[in-house]
C-alpha cells in the first residue's frame, strides 16, 4: 500500500507517459499523412495488408512511407491502383 499523496505522483506520471505517447503518436500521423491516405485507399479497395507489409519488409531507405508508396506503386498492376 501506499499513501494518497504517492498515487497523485503515480498518476501524473502515467498521464505524462500517456500524453506523451499520444502526442509523438499524432506528430507520426501528421507527417505520414499521405502514406496513410495511401494505405487506407489501398485497403479500400484490397482489403488485405499482405503487399504492404511486403512493402515495409523490403523497405530500404531511412522514410518507410516514401519506400512503402513507391513499392506499392511497383507491385500494384496500373488498372488497380485508384
Amino acid at each position: 500500500t501506499y499513501s494518497e499523496e504517492v498515487a497523485a505522483v503515480i498518476d501524473e506520471e502515467v498521464k505524462a507517459l500517456i500524453d506523451n505517447a499520444y502526442a509523438r503518436c499524432r506528430a507520426i500521423l501528421t507527417q505520414q499523412r499521405s502514406a496513410l491516405e495511401l494505405v487506407a485507399r489501398y485497403l479500400l479497395e484490397f482489403e488485405t495488408m499482405d503487399a504492404i507489409v511486403q512493402a515495409l519488409n523490403r523497405a530500404e531507405s531511412d522514410s518507410p512511407a516514401n519506400r512503402l508508396i513507391m513499392d506499392i506503386e511497383i507491385d500494384t498492376p496500373k488498372e488497380e491502383r485508384t
